[in-house]
């Protein structure tokens, strides 16, 4: 039936007489259409006006850009609330007024924060820890003369990081696959200065 409706709508709309005029107007009623000569209307069945005494209503409302709550006095909260009850070309001047109050209110910028030097943390023995296995590492804190052979695992294969690592005197013995992995030898006392790298990933005994 509500299809049919519609459709029967459209068609009396099509040619425009009184006759079709009312049969549209029933049909929308009928069948609770919009149509060209109903639509929707809606009710409010609530009382707000208890005993018939009109009240004002405070109804919150945004805010001028640029401006915070906590700027505004009370007075001009107080003319905020009371927007709803302004004269008809009131609310400009409300919102003049608002605004302005934020501004004479507002407190000063505050100073841009002062420049402070961060220093940089040292390496930790942690951090050492972290790259170097733990027999690498106690002959790292042993030192000595002679060299160990080890295999290096590198974040940064890039010819910056390999001319660090043959600054420290680590000569490469192979490199399978030419990936990140280098199989060599440096004196332990270079194990810890080797750790401090930032290429370095990991180094186990080969």
């Amino acid at each position: 039936p509500l299809l049919w409706a519609r459709r029967r709508i459209d068609s009396l709309e099509s040619t425009a007489s009184a006759a079709n005029k009312d049969a549209v107007t029933k049909l929308g009623i009928d069948f609770q259409l919009m149509t060209s000569y109903t639509s929707f209307v809606a009710v409010e069945e609530r009382v707000v006006n208890e005993g018939g005494h009109l009240r004002t209503v405070n109804v919150p409302v945004e805010i001028p850009e640029g401006t915070r709550h906590e700027s505004f006095s009370d007075t001009s909260k107080t003319h905020v609330n009371r927007m709803v009850a302004a004269p008809t070309g009131a609310i400009g001047r409300i919102y003049e007024s608002r605004a302005a109050a934020g501004a004479q209110n507002s407190p000063p910028p505050p100073p841009p924060p002062a420049s402070v030097s961060v220093e940089q943390p040292k390496k930790s023995k942690v951090d050492m820890a972290d790259k170097l296995e733990a027999d690498v590492a106690s002959m790292a804190g042993a030192g000595g003369e002679g060299k160990v052979e080890i295999r290096l695992f590198l974040k940064d294969t890039s010819p910056a990081a390999l001319a660090e690592l043959k600054k420290l005197g680590f000569e490469v013995i192979s490199r399978p696959g030419q990936g990140t992995l280098f199989i060599g030898r440096i004196a332990a006392s270079k194990l810890s200065e080797l750790s401090a790298l930032s290429c370095v990933q990991h180094v186990t005994l080969r």
